[in-house]
């Protein structure tokens, strides 16, 4: 959810509330601004306590007139409503045979929501606007970077969380973030986490596109020993 909005939601009535509680300009509690969105429909409703993240078109949804919220569940379920416009909630039909990642990105160059499937397969954008049926584009990786063999299985044994990330010119990137699990004793059996690598992929300009296939090409690479905990609250947009 990007800042400095953040998302509620009440379980009597499976009700969603958008609040700019973070917002650094606002001067007390009562000059917080609060957004209704309509309950989950009947067949949504089951589903309600897995949601686990909520995209906005705009973060000026007052100068915004037919923005849209869009909601991400666990495995294959996205649904989205527009509040000043079409206020239902519309649910987006994604095969079974893919599960998709709950981090959606809104392009604000393409006007157009962007999704990776599990495994980052592929790239799903969404036109949800003037086309509800996603479109999977397959991601081809390429010029992957020179590092030794053993760095390569230690990165195979650590848990992986990929996230697309646009730059203020309208670049795309793929963001690949290694995290290595540890699990410590400390009377009781606990999980830490140590972040050990980022990797960033370029995503190849559209005229490039061959079918529906895309390039991602590799840009960067970053190796962290810090602990995740220093980046706490930090998320990737």
């Amino acid at each position: 959810m990007p800042p400095p909005w953040a998302v509620f939601m009440s379980f009597n009535d499976y009700t969603i509330h958008l609040s700019d509680i973070f917002n650094p300009w606002s001067s007390s509690e009562s000059s917080h601004k609060t957004i209704a969105l309509p309950p989950f429909p009947d067949h949504i409703a089951p589903h309600s306590g897995e949601v686990i993240y909520v995209s906005l078109s705009t973060l000026f949804l007052d100068h915004d007139d037919d923005y849209i919220v869009s909601v991400t569940f666990f495995g294959s379920k996205l649904s989205y409503c527009m509040p000043n416009g079409y206020s239902e909630w519309t649910n987006i039909n994604i095969p079974f045979s893919y599960d998709i990642d709950p981090h959606v990105v809104y392009s604000r160059k393409d006007q157009m929501f962007y999704l990776l499937t599990t495994g980052c397969a592929y790239m799903v954008p969404l036109d949800l606007k003037n086309n509800r049926n996603p479109n999977f584009m397959r991601l081809q990786f390429e010029n992957f970077p020179l590092i030794p063999q053993h760095e390569w299985e230690v990165l195979a044994s650590c848990l992986r969380s990929d996230y697309i990330a646009e730059s203020s010119s309208g670049e795309r990137f793929i963001v690949q973030w290694y995290v290595e699990p540890r699990r410590l004793w400390w009377n009781r059996a606990r999980i830490n986490e140590k972040t050990k690598r980022f990797m960033v992929f370029r995503i190849e300009d559209e005229a490039k596109h061959q079918g529906r296939r895309i390039i991602a090409t590799f840009t960067e690479i970053f190796a962290f020993s810090l602990e995740t905990i220093l980046f706490r609250g930090k998320q990737v947009f």
